[in-house]
């Protein structure tokens, strides 16, 4: 995970209260946040939450019921050619054409940023995201004999053609064996900090938020019940923390839990422990921290039904 200190950066997606109904049902209920330049935010929740819903509202595929919803400064469902031009995807899984080569997938979409004129492949284009993305590899291979790690390094390829400032990601790793998986992480990790792409990704793999979020979105029964950076989500929990410090040459761990802090101040304001040379807090695991949140909400919906 990267650091986080988005606030000086752009804002490029700003949602508040956002709510989408469908006939008497509500599949987002209130949903508020911003993502910044160069961030990946991670929108993490079971089935039916309302992740998907929320990112086709952004990506211009619905209306939403209420609320405000900006990208580039734009409503989604109001945006034009040069707006889309902004905007990345990359969708869990593609119909497309098996027998079709790498090249040719990636010729026939360059039609839609042209050159010289409406419906003429960009060669420049995708001779730049063939190198920048290692495509040259299997680049005459048709599309349905690549491995799961190359076809969704052609996924992002297909979403880096029109140059994006923004790209939406829909569980990009699903079925990705563990090796594949860790390097499309580096390369999300890549292009929000090298080339300042804001990345907003669904998923349900907890790993991966903490191989790649700068900041997490949980999302439940249509409702936003932590987000933060994961360390803020881990503090806020208010599962186990470690503290660990080195005195005298001697290694010490204690559990503190939630009185942590006060332990840390006291260590340090003591005169007795001026040897003390190393201090360290770790709060527990991001999937203690999630479990204990989901519960919470839980306890809170079956207290509001009975």
């Amino acid at each position: 995970m990267r650091g986080a200190g988005m606030s000086d950066k752009r804002v490029v997606v700003s949602v508040t209260d956002l709510v989408m109904r469908y006939g008497s049902k509500t599949a987002v209920n209130g949903i508020s946040f911003d993502v910044h330049q160069g961030e990946v935010v991670a929108i993490l929740g079971p089935n039916g939450s309302g992740k998907t819903t929320t990112m086709e509202i952004l990506e211009g595929f619905r209306i939403p019921s209420s609320g405000d919803v900006k990208v580039f400064g734009i409503e989604p469902w109001d945006g034009d050619e040069r707006w889309r031009s902004k905007m990345g995807i990359v969708l869990q899984s593609w119909q497309d054409h098996p027998r079709w080569t790498t090249r040719r997938i990636l010729e026939h979409c360059s039609r839609y940023y042209p050159v010289d004129g409406c419906g003429q492949i960009n060669h420049g284009l995708v001779a730049e995201v063939t190198e920048f993305l290692s495509l040259n590899a299997f680049i005459d291979r048709p599309l349905g004999r690549l491995s799961g790690g190359e076809r969704r390094r052609v996924d992002v390829a297909l979403a880096m053609l029109g140059s994006p400032e923004i790209i939406f990601m829909d569980e990009p790793t699903a079925g990705l064996d563990p090796r594949a998986r860790h390097e499309f992480h580096e390369l999300v990790s890549f292009l929000a900090r090298e080339r300042g792409i804001a990345i907003l990704v669904t998923t349900h793999d907890l790993d991966e938020v903490e191989q790649i979020a700068d900041r997490l979105l949980t999302i439940s029964r249509g409702q936003v019940v932590a987000q933060g950076t994961l360390e803020e989500i881990k503090r806020r929990s208010g599962g186990e923390v470690t503290v660990t410090w080195v005195e005298s040459g001697e290694k010490h761990v204690e559990q503190a839990g939630a009185g942590y802090l006060a332990l840390a101040r006291q260590l340090l304001a003591d005169p007795k422990n001026r040897d003390i040379d190393h201090l360290e807090i770790r709060h527990g695991s991001l999937e203690d921290s999630y479990l204990r949140i989901m519960a919470a909400q839980a306890a809170e919906q079956e207290e509001r039904v009975s």
